[in-house]
């Protein structure tokens, strides 16, 4: 619930800024390459240490890999390069 109310805020917190023009037209992608290459790097960092692996994670694991393949497949079909 905390971070609902959180979100509004920020949503809220935003529109005025903009509305105010307090922030330039492109903030948003300064933030987004901030959140991006910044923020998630460090939190995936921060929380790999207390990853516990088991056999339960071998699908979410693999999924990226098999959706890469099927991928793969599908552009050499369309290319015609089989």
């Amino acid at each position: 619930m905390n971070n609902i109310v959180l979100l509004f805020v920020c949503l809220l917190l935003g529109m005025g800024l903009r509305a105010a023009k307090k922030v330039p037209e492109n903030a948003h992608l300064a933030l987004n390459a901030f959140i991006i290459h910044i923020s998630l790097p460090a939190l995936i960092i921060l929380q790999i240490h207390s990853v516990k692996l088991h056999t339960s994670l071998l699908f979410s694991i693999a999924m990226p890999w098999l959706m890469f393949a099927l991928a793969l497949q599908l552009v050499r079909r369309e290319t015609g390069k089989e």
